[in-house]
This record gives C-alpha cells, structure tokens and sequence, in this order.
C-alpha cells in the first residue's frame, strides 16, 4: 500500500543533534544503536498498517477470514486467500456483467478471463485463458454464489491470439503463440551384403536412405458464439 505518509530514508538521530556530539564516540554508539531500532519499529508500523488492507495484508489475513466467517486455509497461497476474502465483502454487488468479470478476474492469473452475456437464452459464457486459472474450485463456489439462480453458465477455454511477449521464432519476431507440432518418424538404411562378403559400417554412406513418418499439426481454438471474422 500507499506508505508515502512514513519516513523514506534511513533514520539518523544524529542529524538532529549538534554535529560536534556526532565525534564523541559514546555518543555516536549509542545513537547507532538507536537508528537500528527506530528502523525495526519503521518496518514493523509498515507491516501492520499493510493488514488494514485486503490486497496487500500477509498474517492479517487470518484476522480477516474469521471476521467474515471463511474457513482459515494457510496451505493456500496468500493471493487465493485474498481473492475469497474480496469476493465475500462484496456479497450486496448488484450482479451486471461488469461484476461477473471482476469476479472472473479474482482467480485469473493475467486479467484476461470475462464472460459473454446472452439474455434470450439466460446463458453465461464464462470465457477462460488456458493454464491461467489460479483456483477453478473457488471461481465455481464464487460463481455459484452470486450468479442468480435462474442464470446458466458454462465455461469456456481459450488460446490467446498473442502472448504479449516479443519472442523471436527462426530470426522472426512475433507475439503470437506457437504451435506444438508432434510426430512420430523413423528411418533405416537398405543395402544387400552378399553372404560371402564382410561390411563395415561406413561402407553403408552411399545406401539408400528410406524415411516413413507422421506428422500431425494442430491448434484448437474455441471461438465465443457471438464472434464475427
């Protein structure tokens, strides 16, 4: 959180005090000393005004979940906590569109997830990146909270037209995602080798070379029913 209101800079008690006490070095020791301490209680104020906050609180978060009556999970990660945590203070939300993607957005890792909205079918796209979901069980339990009952959703995963990240793929710079290509392929070497005759290996060089192999390309692309090319 913002701290500008709390000194920046390292303390030194001897800035305040007359310069000549600063070459006494019982004087001068003592207030080292206490630098290092005014220091530690800097940091320490830090800290606990950082609880005050949802999205920056650490160890305040237990306080947080058994104020809003969420069970205490310290196995998860402090950024999932904190999404359940803003999830249930915002429990009086009116529902719009805006809000479901926020609350898409609390369990995707890049931002990028939303949902697409048909009203005739009261139907819910719930449009989500692939491998950026950092908790899908909480983003259900959420969903099924404050989606209204009479309201189906249905989920969605997506590739992302570009990563975002310049990349460089065979002296070419590119931000779009690559395509994994598999395959499968084997080859051999055919020569007769006359039953009265010893071979060397490198006698094999100028053989005829056979290569059989499969390859496959492919890149599933889920495209939202409302989508126009």
């Amino acid at each position: 959180m913002n701290d500008i209101w709390l000194r920046q800079n390292k303390v030194s008690i001897l800035k305040y005090l007359p310069y000549f006490l600063s070459k006494d070095y019982r004087f001068k020791t003592i207030n080292n000393a206490c630098d290092i301490e005014h220091e530690n209680i800097k940091q320490y104020i830090k800290d606990c005004f950082n609880q005050l906050f949802v999205e920056s609180a650490t160890w305040g978060l237990d306080l947080w979940e058994q104020f809003l009556g969420l069970p205490i999970d310290k196995n998860n990660d402090y950024k999932t906590r904190r999404a359940k945590i803003l999830s249930r203070m915002n429990n009086r939300q009116t529902v719009t569109l805006e809000f479901v993607n926020y609350l898409i957005n609390l369990f995707v890792a890049d931002k990028t997830g939303y949902a697409v909205d048909y009203p005739e079918k009261y139907l819910l796209e719930i449009m989500l990146p692939d491998n950026r979901v950092t908790d899908f069980e909480a983003l259900e339990d959420i969903l099924e909270i404050y989606i209204p009952a009479h309201i189906g959703w249905k989920y969605i995963s997506y590739v992302q037209p570009g990563t975002g990240e310049e990349t460089e793929i065979d002296g070419t710079k590119t931000t779009a995602n690559p395509i994994y290509i598999g395959g499968a392929m084997t080859s051999y070497f055919y020569t007769e080798i006359p039953a009265d005759t010893t071979y060397e290996i490198s006698d094999m060089e100028g053989a005829q070379c056979n290569v059989i192999g499969v390859i496959k390309t492919a890149d599933i692309i889920n495209i939202p029913a409302d989508y126009t090319i």
